[in-house]
């Protein structure tokens, strides 16, 4: 045996997967140990918090310079919709502008930021009830979808409403912007084969669950999203209740890209204001840029700029060549709509 095929060997092993995993966070915790110690903190705050949470909640994930986006996002929710926002590393001002601007059923408070996976693995471990997540630059302009999302049944694991197809192995599955999650069964599934709800590399996986996505014609060189390496947020359990027979439930299947819409419309690339090296975060941080100017909220507006700079919607669109006939005039026309 050669060395190169040695070395692709070891490293399909399980075995070299959890040595892998386990160095990582050996190496984390010894360069951050308040923050290992932090962020367990965090996660079981999350789970008690929403451990008592009712059925068809909807948690929406506010984060650092988003709150005046996840305004415009609730602005669409309907008054019997219950919302939990979790306020993932507000800064004090953000969180007391939130409880004095914001309408919701409760807040979960997070002190310093934890990842978008995190989060989601805390609620689905705690939360007892099916529940939604909302992407707070997903606007639901169709009120009924909220309904319909609610409409889940005990042995579909998603009600889902974005779907995008593998265009290697034709394998379709959902985005996670609005999604209605079957929690309860989702639990079944980590507890029978060891996993979670965060990213994972595929030599991370036990033999166990690799034999198992081997029978949906998932391997090494074939995964969910072709154009990632690893299994994204949720995108493992997904493939596996498929394996499982747990089919998911499309309500929709509106397209993950932009298309206009009088329904439902996901912007995307918002989470940086100051992000321009692609196309995805140009149009991401034209559209925080607009909210903000627009808004009126003096203090608002002056202390995001503060924080991020006073760079105008159209000096973002300058630093990108070409940005504007890109991205089209039908989502300018949208955004304007939406302020």
């Amino acid at each position: 045996m050669n060395i190169n095929r040695l070395i692709k060997n070891i490293r399909k092993s399980s075995c070299f997967g959890l040595l892998q995993t386990i160095r990582a966070d050996l190496i984390f915790g010894l360069k951050n140990p308040k923050s290992i110690i932090f962020k367990r903190k965090y996660l079981e705050q999350i789970k008690n918090q929403a451990k008592d949470t009712g059925k068809n909640t909807f948690f929406v994930i506010a984060i650092p310079g988003s709150v005046h986006i996840v305004e415009l996002c609730l602005r669409f929710v309907p008054k019997n919709v219950p919302v939990t926002i979790i306020a993932n590393g507000l800064t004090t001002w953000e969180r007391q502008w939130i409880n004095d601007h914001l309408t919701y059923s409760q807040i979960i408070h997070i002190p310093s930021m934890l990842s978008h996976g995190d989060v989601i693995n805390a609620l689905v471990k705690s939360v007892k009830f099916p529940f939604g997540i909302l992407d707070y630059d997903c606007f639901v302009f169709n009120p009924g979808l909220f309904d319909e999302a609610a409409k889940i049944k005990d042995n579909h694991q998603l009600n889902a409403f974005f779907s995008s197809t593998n265009p290697i192995t034709h394998l379709e599955l959902p985005e996670t912007f609005f999604l209605m999650i079957n929690a309860p069964l989702y639990r079944e599934l980590i507890q029978k084969y060891k996993i979670d709800c965060r990213h994972v590399s595929y030599f991370q996986l036990s033999r166990t669950v690799r034999q198992r996505l081997k029978s949906i014609g998932i391997d090494s060189n074939h995964l969910p999203e072709d154009f990632k390496n690893y299994f994204d947020t949720l995108r493992l359990l997904m493939v596996l209740g498929l394996a499982d027979g747990y089919p998911i439930n499309y309500v929709e299947r509106f397209p993950a890209k932009f298309k206009p819409s009088d329904q439902i419309f996901h912007v995307g690339g918002i989470s940086d204001p100051n992000q321009y090296k692609h196309l995805w975060g140009v149009r991401g941080s034209y559209l925080w840029r607009l909210a903000l100017i627009n808004h009126p909220d003096e203090d608002l507006r002056n202390y995001y700029q503060q924080l991020f700079g006073k760079t105008s919607p159209d000096e973002v669109l300058d630093s990108f060549p070409g940005a504007r006939e890109r991205i089209g005039d039908d989502f300018f026309a949208f955004a304007r709509g939406l302020l």
